[in-house]
């Protein structure tokens, strides 16, 4: 899981959003969604809305276990309370293209792409592999 927190980590310190490794995005997702991933987030405020927006999206998954899914619940819930910035949040809320979620966790950048990318990535894969 090491390496996963090291992807997870790389997503988070990234200042350039659109141009994230979509493969990082995808070993986090994968070890959510599969192997009940709890992500270690920074310190640093800079990164928390942007590890809370990336966890909160990924633990609405029905895939994600749900031992996993209550951590990671509960892991948003005490990100969202270390944001302060509810003026921020109310500008961004003007702004139509931006993911919900995205603006929930005053996040400019919307990962929403990213993530329709490594379902997308995700769902072939297991396309491929049934046999018919």
């Amino acid at each position: 899981m090491e390496e996963v927190q090291k992807a997870f980590d790389r997503l988070t310190q990234s200042n350039n959003f659109s141009c994230i490794d979509n493969e990082d995005l995808k070993i986090v997702a994968l070890a959510i969604w599969h192997s009940g991933f709890i992500p270690i987030v920074n310190d640093s405020i800079s990164s928390i809305p942007v590890a809370g927006y990336v966890i909160d999206k990924l633990r609405r998954f029905s895939c994600v276990p749900q031992e996993a899914k209550c951590e990671l619940t509960a892991l948003t819930r005490i990100l969202k309370s270390s944001l302060e910035s509810e003026a921020e949040q109310k500008n961004l809320a003007t702004n139509k293209r931006l993911d919900p979620l995205a603006i929930e966790w005053v996040n400019r950048p919307d990962f929403s792409r990213h993530f329709i990318d490594i379902q997308l990535s995700v769902l072939r894969r297991s396309d491929e592999s049934t046999i018919y």
